[in-house]
């Protein structure tokens, strides 16, 4: 409209200063009446041309735009998914695109004068009737929904609306929408959603303890055993945004897991064995962080704590036992060799290693030979592990190593082990193969001493 109102005005400066000048210009030249008179005509003819000129370069310009636009709708609208519809204040419409109404299993002129509430879902019909009387109030607002259109046939399908109120040249208020097919979008987001329900099922069924941070340590998701041991250990129920080390009462503690944190936001992963006492009782976890990266960044970290104190039970249990005085020799040989956990025991000045029945079938290792730590060459192929295990061997460390090894079929299987001095030159390695220990959940363990044991 405004384009328009300025061309009309330069036509009009126009056709007045023509009119003015050329008149002037007319009657100073020539004194003859005829002269003049057929100047003037002349005049009138340039006149004309020059508009018609002036006016073909504005249509032409006009029609450009139109054209470019239209290329563009075209290009939009030839996606089945996508099309319009135009309504009244009244709730009529107006117009609406061939694709969207064949979409809803009518034709075009079907729709037309019809009203939008005729075919809208009952339940989305309220939201509908509340946006009309937000436009009236506010012509200049913008509207964005999800919504059901119901077909011909009665069957719901979902649209994403994106519309405004806009004016015609009247100045009459209506209101005109792009529409978008979002169904088969909707399909999806039904079965991403199941998943993850059944994902946050399994995540909330396991006695695991599960959670997640941000790069400023904030919590970020976490499972229902972590709501457990949160309330269990600190008396407080945990929430997403909360500061995960405001829980830690003891300065100590709570420098430590600081610690651990930044080691796993530094691209490191981070892996303890701690322990916790409620009510006398020690429970012992295995706690892993580990960092989130996207693009290459550090933009979080997971974190999970498993409860060990079964198995660390059964490493205090062994290593009190062996280190009591009055243990007999062939009683400490049935428990060595019959127990099904690998037992290694290695002497520091001979640099020998005497293996359990246990680890020689995991490693089929032969039973008759004499090893040194070179038989980790067998089944560590890593050197940096292997080098690792060799400095191990030599100290007390009561925290569970984890390790990757190969067993003679070529199976990479993952263990747990733990080392005990038992005298300053002897070495007690324990190691537990979680597969192994269930393969051999129902064999009996069955010993009879060579001596009688003390009642």
């Amino acid at each position: 409209m405004k384009k328009a109102v300025i061309i009309a005005l330069l036509y009009l400066v126009f056709g007045i200063f023509w009119i003015y000048f050329s008149d002037s210009l007319v009657f100073t030249l020539f004194n003859d009446p005829e002269e003049i008179q057929k100047m003037s005509n002349y005049k009138g003819f340039v006149f004309v041309f020059l508009s018609a000129l002036l006016l073909l370069l504005a249509i032409f310009n006009v029609y450009k735009n139109v054209l470019k636009q239209k290329n563009q709708i075209d290009i939009l609208f030839s996606n089945p998914d996508i099309g319009f519809i135009q309504v009244s204040e009244t709730g009529v419409i107006l117009d609406i695109n061939e694709n969207i109404a064949n979409k809803l299993g009518y034709t075009r002129k079907e729709l037309l004068r019809r009203k939008t509430g005729d075919f809208t879902h009952k339940e989305d019909f309220k939201e509908d009737i509340y946006q009309w009387e937000l436009f009236k109030q506010d012509h200049n607002s913008t509207y964005t929904r999800k919504k059901r259109y119901l077909h011909k046939n009665g069957t719901p399908i979902w649209f994403h609306l994106i519309g405004k109120m806009v004016k015609d040249f009247k100045g009459n208020p209506y209101f005109i929408t792009a529409i978008i097919d979002i169904s088969e979008q909707k399909k999806v987001d039904a079965i991403i959603s199941s998943e993850l329900k059944e994902k946050e099922a399994l995540i909330n069924n396991t006695t695991d303890v599960i959670w997640s941070v941000d790069k400023n340590i904030q919590l970020n998701s976490f499972n229902l055993a972590y709501t457990q041991l949160i309330k269990k250990y600190y008396k407080i129920r945990p929430r997403t945004g909360d500061s995960i080390l405001d829980k830690y009462t003891d300065e100590k503690e709570k420098q430590f897991w600081l610690q651990g944190y930044l080691k796993a936001l530094n691209n490191e992963i981070f892996s303890v064995t701690n322990k916790r006492e409620k009510e006398g009782k020690l429970t012992y976890f295995k706690t892993s962080m580990n960092p989130i990266l996207s693009d290459h960044k550090v933009i979080g970290i997971a974190c999970s704590s498993k409860d060990i104190t079964e198995e660390q039970n059964l490493i205090e249990t062994l290593k009190n036992t062996i280190k009591e005085k009055e243990i007999s020799q062939d009683i400490f040989q049935a428990i060595f060799e019959n127990i099904p956990i690998m037992i290694s025991l290695f002497d520091h000045n001979d640099r020998t290693l005497k293996l359990n029945k246990e680890l020689l079938q995991t490693f089929g290792l032969n039973e008759n030979e004499t090893y040194s730590l070179d038989v980790l060459n067998h089944i560590i192929h890593n050197e940096k592990v292997r080098s690792e295990l060799r400095s191990n061997i030599l100290i007390d460390f009561k925290n569970w190593k984890d390790f990757q090894v190969t067993t003679p079929n070529g199976e990479l299987r993952k263990q747990k082990w733990i080392n005990i001095l038992i005298k300053k030159d002897r070495s007690l390695s324990i190691g537990i193969d979680i597969e192994r220990l269930k393969e051999n959940t129902n064999n009996n363990f069955i010993y009879v001493s060579k001596k009688s044991l003390p009642e």
